[in-house]
């Protein structure tokens, strides 16, 4: 264990693999043994694991709290679009279609 905490940003990849557990443990469990819901405790846990491996959002731990819970309802709002979307194959595709379009020119004109 000491020599792969020498390698080069490994103590950054242990802290990060702690935090996924941290964030998604709790809501599998609660899920699979509380609520008794196998499908609903995966998605709980893969969904920690994006928010937590992908997202670096720089700053001090207030401005990252106050930046992630003001992204919180766009994401709700996402999931919840994808959800009633997922009807039909041609709904979700089209859907699909318009986010990527938009994050890809949001990408290319900026907050400008």
């Amino acid at each position: 264990m000491s020599a792969l905490l020498r390698l080069p940003d490994a103590r950054e990849s242990a802290r990060r693999a702690l935090w996924v557990a941290a964030a998604g443990c709790p809501g599998f469990y609660l899920f699979r043994y509380g609520l008794h819901d196998p499908v609903v405790a995966l998605y709980a846990i893969f969904g920690a694991l994006p928010l937590i491996m992908f997202c670096q959002v720089p700053g001090a731990p207030r401005e990252r709290t106050r930046t992630l819970l003001t992204a919180l309802p766009v994401g709700v709002l996402l999931v919840t679009a994808g959800t009633l979307l997922a009807v039909s194959s041609w709904a979700a595709a089209c859907g699909m279609f318009v986010v990527g379009f938009v994050i890809s020119y949001c990408s290319v004109g900026g907050p400008a």
